[in-house]
């Protein structure tokens, strides 16, 4: 197995971030289309995580594990 260079798998992120097709940037830094794939569908799964924990963070649904004190 394969595996790619911490500087160029930074390369490909920053390339992604930049709107830089997968073909292109495969392409500019001679790696297999299919890894600047993978790559992106990490980040895409990582950026669902993060935007799901902020939705929940933000909702005003509490954490099933606080109690509601009603009052009285």
């Amino acid at each position: 197995m394969n595996i790619l260079q911490a500087h160029l798998r930074q390369s490909v992120i920053t390339l992604l971030e930049k709107g830089i097709s997968h073909r292109e940037i495969a392409r500019r830094l001679e790696v297999n289309r299919k890894t600047v794939g993978l790559i992106a569908k990490e980040l895409s799964k990582r950026a669902k995580v993060a935007t799901d924990a902020e939705a929940v963070a933000d909702s005003k649904i509490p954490h099933p594990g606080h109690r509601v004190f009603h009052g009285r």
